[in-house]
């Protein structure tokens, strides 16, 4: 291994206004090796990798790499010099087709020339194949899943055959097998040499994967060390700044037994088929009932999507067969707007997408989708009282920057999704919709969310829980129900959750 580290930051520090989103960074990695970089939202994590990146440039201090100062002028020349990055929020082209954008990190393409297209899908399906990642390539981006955006950004950074790789938060979307099959090529790659950066909040993961790790905490390091000399609750607490309650206690307090009975139906799916263009949703009977929280589980692509869009989305169905009732209306032919008129709580799976107007403030994203409702209680905007409501959220909930006027686009991903949390669970809904509301969120921040789910359900909230994460089904659902290719392939009480029999489930074995 080259004795000269990969990456050398060295008393870096990066200054917007007066806040110091990186303070006096001083740390390395070595040289083909996985390095891991962790840390609360807000951290800092993205800005540094980000200087390295070419996207920022630092303040003060210097950026060694392979032992050589580097102060790239844009993403394009730390390309060109071998380095780079899949980001936490997708860099893709919306209206064009995965194939296009993944053209775009081809060198040497001329924008106008002559292309042999059925030349370069097979070498993009040939990239695709060798690292098990299955890509629509002819489709636009904006109607792949979430996950196959983000199988087409790491596969646009390999595709470059960059000695650094960085990448932030890579398995936040994507199953466990296709995280453990992502793994053994990050493994093969740092045989060859490759340098990995990783930036998540999954701390297991850290351990599995990583021979070294630095821990951030507002802007600056708080430890470097061998992953052999760290432990979850040590990370944790570097993290975070103090000691982490005992795992399990607390969601255990809000978890109903086996025989704990739950309220009136709040959802219920009964004999019902929906057709999209490309996809049949076969569900005979699914219920979710007030105090109860039913997970969902299934791998990537087989319904976990088109349920949210069924329920939220009716109207984009071509076809809707048998029952549906959202808090006792029949919802099949409801107008999106019409479904946020009723005591309804929704994180969606995308927040930038689905959830949010990156371009508007926080106070405005705050009352988003609710403006309707307050104007037909006061026939105008109460700004003032919308300002306090919005700021005392923003502190409960630790979203940082702390001003309701700053933009969205501004915060960090889990910042951005805890303020979609708190916006949705502000006025108590009697339904609750979570799709991932853990994704890319970090270890206090999913903490402090699964707790106020918990608190939801205790107020006889019913939630309906999607995870690609079976740690967080298994820690806070009632029953988990498993999708595999639209239909319902296995129900689990708790007393019999089985983490490999549901994982067994989701690969379609009964």
């Amino acid at each position: 291994m080259n004795s000269v580290p990969a990456v050398e930051f060295k008393s870096v520090s990066r200054i917007y206004n007066v806040h110091r989103a990186n303070d006096q960074l001083s740390f390395s990695m070595a040289a083909g090796c996985i390095h891991g970089l962790i840390g609360e939202n807000g951290a800092g994590k993205s800005t540094a990798m980000k200087m390295l990146f070419g996207l920022e440039k630092p303040d003060e201090g210097e950026i060694l790499v392979f032992g050589k100062k580097v102060n790239f002028s844009s993403a394009t020349a730390a390309m060109n010099s071998g380095i780079a990055m899949v980001h936490q929020h997708f860099m893709l082209s919306e209206n064009e087709t995965a194939l296009e954008n993944f053209l775009l990190m081809r060198k040497n393409v001329k924008t106008f020339g002559w292309r042999n297209h059925k030349e370069e899908l097979l070498q993009a399906q040939e990239l695709s194949k060798n690292y098990d990642f299955e890509i629509p390539w002819l489709k636009p981006v904006c109607e792949l899943s979430v996950g196959e955006q983000q199988r087409l950004e790491i596969l646009k950074a390999l595709s470059r055959h960059g000695k650094i790789l960085i990448l932030d938060e890579p398995t936040a979307v994507l199953t466990p097998q296709e995280i453990q099959d992502l793994f053994k090529k990050l493994r093969e790659l740092k045989k060859q040499g490759h340098t990995i950066i990783l930036i998540t909040h999954k701390l297991k993961e850290v351990l599995e994967i990583t021979d070294s790790i630095t821990v951030m905490r507002q802007g600056k390091v708080t430890t470097s060390l061998n992953t052999s000399e760290a432990s979850v609750d040590f990370l944790a607490e570097k993290m975070i700044g103090h000691k982490m309650r005992a795992a399990g206690n607390f969601a255990e307090a809000g978890v109903a037994s086996a025989t704990t009975p739950f309220g009136e139906k709040k959802l219920q799916l009964k004999e019902l088929r929906a057709e999209t263009l490309d996809f049949k949703l076969d569900i005979s009977s699914l219920e979710v009932h007030a105090g109860e929280i039913l997970g969902i589980a299934c791998v990537e692509g087989n319904g976990q999507k088109e349920l949210i869009q069924l329920l939220m989305h009716p109207k984009k169905f071509k076809k809707i067969e048998g029952h549906l009732e959202i808090l006792g209306h029949d919802t099949r032919f409801y107008s999106t707007r019409a479904l946020r008129q009723l005591s309804l709580g929704v994180f969606p799976e995308d927040r930038l997408r689905w959830g949010s107007v990156p371009s508007l403030n926080l106070l405005q994203n705050f009352i988003l989708g609710y403006q309707r409702k307050l104007l037909a209680a006061k026939k105008f905007l109460p700004w003032n009282e919308l300002f306090k409501i919005c700021a005392e959220q923003i502190k409960k909930f630790n979203v940082r920057p702390e001003s309701p006027l700053a933009l969205f686009s501004s915060l960090s991903g889990g910042n951005q999704q805890k303020l979609v949390v708190a916006r949705e669970l502000y006025l108590n809904p009697n339904l609750i919709l979570a799709s991932h509301p853990s994704r890319g969120v970090d270890i206090g921040a999913t903490e402090f969310i699964h707790q106020q789910l918990l608190d939801a359900k205790k107020g006889n909230a019913a939630i309906l829980l999607i995870s690609s994460e079976l740690d967080e089904l298994i820690k806070l659902s009632d029953r988990i129900v498993v999708l595999y290719r639209g239909r319902i392939q296995a129900e689990f009480s708790r007393s019999h959750f089985n983490e490999n029999k549901i994982g067994a489930a989701m690969g379609g074995i009964s």
